[in-house]
């Protein structure tokens, strides 16, 4: 794993090792919204990168 990784998720990891009940929801949930934002992250980079899309086109 890259440590851009393990330092995305590492508050996940201190939830698993945690005493709280909820442990496992509030982990599931927290990696679920991490999830998301590296999604969002690959696809707006390969869109920008794409030749498809040009200066004109492209959001402001």
């Amino acid at each position: 794993m890259t440590k851009a990784y393990e330092a995305e998720f590492a508050t996940v990891d201190l939830l698993l090792r945690s005493e709280y009940e909820t442990r496992g929801v509030d982990a599931f949930c927290l990696s679920w919204i991490k999830y998301e934002r590296q999604l969002r992250r690959i696809v707006a980079f390969l869109l920008y990168q794409s030749d498809q899309l040009r200066r004109r086109t492209r959001p402001r």
